[in-house]
């Protein structure tokens, strides 16, 4: 089995995304602490518009992703579903992808690591990634740390490889020691189009965005 460890975003990079096309199992970490204005809860939709935020509750203790909650007292899911609307409505595939996207923020969700489960679920889906989609603290059980999993993995999971990754991640030590192979990353052309974030991407080419991310 080839598994790729996926640290969680509201929008992620094409990158990313592209890096988990190999795996067949990718586990969100939603046990690592939540970091204030981070990826985690705000995105940009063009460099010159304001971040889109998802509000949370700070109340002076220190929680993992897993831990943290969403705020309710915010009418913020219609804020960026309008946001999102607004910018991309004219593209040729936006109606084929929306529904799907916007009914992730119909469903009631109170912790943030879930409702970045569910929107990895949509760009799992929607980037045809075939793969066991899975998140830590669910699969792995709490109290347990990437190095337990590593050292573990003959009985935790039966493991093999991990997933596309940069030999500049400190990550990929650890692997080495735990005799884990891993894929080079194929980093993406700079160029447009895949400059673009994942959502207006797929707006724009539609089916032929999972093609294109693979090529």
């Amino acid at each position: 089995m080839s598994f790729s460890f996926y640290y969680p975003a509201y929008f992620p990079s094409l990158q990313t995304l592209a890096d988990l096309t190999d795996s067949t199992l990718i586990v969100l970490t939603d046990q690592f602490q939540f970091t204030k204005r981070s990826g985690l809860v705000r995105t940009k939709l063009t460099p010159a518009d304001n971040y889109l935020t998802i509000p949370v509750k700070h109340n002076g203790e220190i929680l993992s992703i897993v831990e943290k909650k969403i705020s309710s007292q915010s009418d913020w899911k219609k804020k960026h579903l309008n946001a999102i609307y607004h910018h991309y409505h004219k593209l040729p595939f936006f109606d084929y992808f929306y529904d799907d996207f916007k009914n992730i923020y119909f469903n009631e969700v109170i912790f943030l690591g879930e409702f970045l489960y569910k929107i990895l679920r949509f760009y799992g889906n929607a980037f045809k990634i075939d793969a066991q989609i899975e998140s830590f603290s669910k699969f792995f059980g709490t109290g347990l740390s990437i190095d337990d999993v590593l050292k573990n993995n003959n009985k935790l999971c039966n493991f093999h490889s991990y997933g596309r990754i940069s030999k500049t991640n400190p990550l990929c030590k650890k692997l080495t020691l735990f005799d884990i192979s891993y894929q080079e990353q194929c980093l993406l052309p700079k160029r447009y189009p895949f400059r673009l974030n994942p959502l207006e991407f797929l707006f724009t080419f539609g089916a032929e965005a999972a093609f294109l991310l693979r090529s």
